[in-house]
């Protein structure tokens, strides 16, 4: 499974998950940065999961945490 958020463009920011995960319901944070740890400017943002088993349900939000931008993301994968 592989998990990354990309900004409007189709740019590589951040890979959350990358790696064999077996079913069950996994959680992940994103605290607003790019690979080299610098604040992402703020705007949209897209999640991109590949899987070879799709799952069940993703959830996502985001939250304001003492100024800064963090997103929760959760998935159920069967």
């Amino acid at each position: 499974m592989r998990l990354t958020i990309h900004d409007v463009t189709g740019r590589l920011v951040w890979t959350l998950v990358d790696g064999l995960r077996p079913p069950g319901t996994y959680s992940a944070t994103w605290e607003g940065r790019d690979a080299r740890g610098a604040a992402v400017a703020g705007g949209a943002y897209h999640l991109r999961l590949r899987s070879a088993r799709a799952p069940r349900r993703v959830a996502s939000s985001g939250y304001p945490d003492r100024g800064r931008r963090r997103f929760g993301i959760e998935m159920t994968i069967s």
